[in-house]
């Protein structure tokens, strides 16, 4: 696109030069032919750039736009130059003033188009380096919801659960933290799965990082993975993210504390400054990690910033004792907690009776 520039300012300088040649009447056929000319010549250049296969789309349809924006002019002018002599005359007076107005058109439509061409190179630009400082998170391919393969909760199954992380999710003065505690083989990841489905289909899932042993279980790539997720579906928090990675280029490999102050409230705070939270970000299964000691202080880091982020987060574990020690019900720290190992006993045998019949009469079908 820069090159296309030049000869637009070339024909910009002529057609602006030429005004000053509109001083008088004797002259008006002849500065209606200069303005042919120069349209002419234009649409010539137009035309030729149009020819290159290697033009992206977006700046071909721009050129046929102003391609447009030019018709109207020079089918004025050829109107009035193909006037008897006898009529130009009579108009002569009027002439001058289009041919005025016609020179301000001109200027002002090439004008536009090389302010969009300049925008648009700097947004290129600004576009490009901003994708390299992105991808200074390096994060992790195929941890989000849309990587998982395993099923949601069958339908019918844990309704209560999943009523009540639907309105917590929904209710702006809601803890910013639900914890999800349960034992191995309770449905933890099933649950996570449909609550990520939940808001995935009301545009309320900032991101979500599913934590497996051997596989994604290092704890230090989960702000940065989620933060990654975040800048693809917010460009408030995206433009408020790279001023903070132009500061702190590395700062995905910073402490997990300095993580969430980095990649999480400063830039949420900078975007959305004290509204309410709209968007979750997930976490699952949070005891697979291998460090122990570093998910301790990641969560705490959450709990305690949490609370001024414009964000809210749901967790799941098992209870182990680095997670408890975070989340435990008996710290005074503004998360909602529920533990599956707690729920009305008739309940869960009433999901495990449904599950049963539904795969049995699948098996029948079969």
């Amino acid at each position: 696109m820069a090159d296309m520039c030049p000869p637009l300012k070339v024909i910009l300088k002529g057609v602006v030069a030429g005004m000053a040649h509109v001083d008088a009447v004797v002259d008006v056929q002849n500065d209606f032919a200069r303005i042919a000319s120069r349209i002419k010549g234009f649409q010539m250049i137009l035309h030729e750039y149009q020819s290159h296969e290697d033009i992206p789309p977006i700046i071909k349809r721009r050129l046929e736009r102003l391609s447009k924006e030019l018709e109207p002019i020079g089918t004025t002018i050829q109107r009035k130059m193909e006037r008897s002599i006898f009529k130009r005359t009579i108009k002569a007076l009027k002439d001058v003033e289009d041919i005025r107005d016609t020179f301000d058109k001109l200027a002002t439509i090439m004008e536009k188009f090389q302010l969009e061409c300049s925008l648009s190179i700097e947004w290129n630009v600004h576009d490009v380096l901003a994708q390299q400082l992105l991808e200074k998170l390096n994060d992790v391919p195929g941890a989000g919801i849309n990587g998982q393969v395993g099923d949601a909760c069958m339908q019918d199954t844990c309704v209560d659960l999943l009523d009540d992380v639907r309105i917590w999710s929904r209710t702006p003065g809601a803890a910013r933290i639900f914890w999800l505690d349960g034992m191995a083989g309770t449905g933890k990841s099933a649950i996570t799965r449909s609550v990520c489905h939940d808001l995935l289909k009301d545009s309320l899932l900032g991101g979500s990082f599913f934590c497996l042993r051997g596989a994604r279980e290092d704890i230090t790539r989960i702000i940065p993975s989620l933060a990654a997720s975040l800048a693809r579906l917010s460009a408030p928090y995206r433009l408020a993210l790279l001023d903070v990675l132009r500061e702190v280029p590395d700062a995905a490999y910073s402490t997990v504390q300095l993580q969430v102050e980095y990649l999480l409230e400063r830039p949420l705070r900078d975007a959305f400054g004290d509204k309410p939270p709209t968007l979750v970000l997930v976490v699952d299964a949070l005891d697979e990690c291998f460090d122990t000691n570093v998910t301790r202080s990641m969560i705490s880091a959450l709990v305690s910033r949490s609370r001024h982020m414009p964000i809210k987060f749901f967790l799941t574990s098992r209870p182990e004792q680095h997670i408890l020690s975070q989340l435990g019900s008996e710290r005074p720290n503004p998360h909602h907690v529920v533990r599956l190992h707690d729920i009305e006993q008739h309940l869960v045998e009433s999901d495990i009776k449904l599950y049963c019949t539904q795969r049995l009469n699948k098996i029948r079908e079969k």
